[in-house]
């Protein structure tokens, strides 16, 4: 398939919810051809935020274990309640619940090598808030609403 500026196609012609109409289409824009995204390739695009053999990138469940590793013992079973995924990114589906796998995953295992032992006792204790706000401008509101504070 060849993509070009005047051919794109928004909808998967594969997807059993596809109902082939013209809802999703750009106005302005030919349809002449189509750009099919296997499922695979799309039920495995996140996996890059959890690997943890890359160089220079720490997975997003380690960023967020060390950080609690940082915090006062005591803090720790509050914050873990209190977690806020914002961004673009936070909308992906099943993000949220992967992120919970991983961290509980790499909680329970059993290493002496492993420094996130100390953490082992918050398994299976971590929440994430969802509001009514998309997540991807609630750090905007958040900031716009201390702005407003002084």
């Amino acid at each position: 398939y060849q993509l070009t500026p005047n051919s794109l196609i928004l909808n998967d012609p594969n997807d059993p919810n596809n109902n082939n109409n013209n809802d999703n289409k750009l106005e302005g824009y030919e349809y002449q051809s189509e750009l099919v995204i296997p499922g695979y390739i799309r039920s495995h695009a996140t996996d890059i935020l959890f690997i943890e053999k890359e160089e220079n990138f720490t997975p997003l469940h380690l960023l967020i274990l060390n950080t609690l590793l940082k915090v006062d013992i005591d803090s720790r079973s509050q914050l873990v309640d209190n977690i806020f995924i914002v961004g673009g990114g936070a909308s992906i589906n099943g993000l949220l619940r992967r992120l919970v796998e991983e961290i509980d995953t790499f909680l329970y295992k059993e290493s002496d090598n492993n420094k996130y032992q100390v953490l082992a006792g918050l398994a299976g204790k971590f929440q994430f808030k969802s509001y009514d706000i998309p997540s991807n401008i609630i750090s905007w509101t958040g900031g716009s609403l201390v702005g407003a504070l002084n």
